[in-house]
């Protein structure tokens, strides 16, 4: 996360983002374990129900599974990629990484505009989706190129 400057933004040391380090950092060692009991302790105070708290817990999960896994491609690791990848598609359900993928691929869009196949990736996502018309015409306004 960065500020509006672009520095990265100091957080304070309380429980809240040691547990978001310690989140992270078990999703990167691939310690699903740990992973899902800091998930656990911090989803039990957002949730009302248990299957709100599954949804919560997966979103989660494959938020830090994409980060993880931009970062991999990024760097050229394509192994580490795909063993990101392949752990996505076991933990999470396909709406979630089909969500996970259509938002960033909306917020990248909206920053630096789409490559026509990618933006056409994006727009078929969204109707598998079913999103509402609001957020339809905030994807076909992403410049294509």
């Amino acid at each position: 996360m960065t500020n509006t400057q672009g520095s990265p933004l100091q957080l304070p040391d309380i429980y809240e983002t040691r547990q978001g380090h310690a989140l992270r950092d078990a999703y990167e060692r691939g310690d699903m374990d740990e992973a899902r009991r800091i998930e656990a302790h911090v989803l039990a105070e957002a949730a009302t129900t248990p299957e709100e708290r599954e949804v919560f817990a997966e979103t989660l999960r494959g938020a830090m599974l994409f980060k993880e896994l931009t970062q991999a491609k990024d760097a050229g690791d394509e192994a580490r990629a795909e063993e990101i990848s392949q752990r996505m598609v076991k933990l999470c359900s396909r709406r979630t990484i089909v969500q996970t993928i259509s938002a960033g691929y909306l917020q990248a869009g909206l920053r630096e505009g789409l490559p026509k196949a990618t933006h056409d990736e994006l727009m078929a996502m969204l109707a598998e989706l079913e999103v509402g018309g609001e957020i339809r015409r905030l994807a076909e306004s992403i410049p294509v190129h």
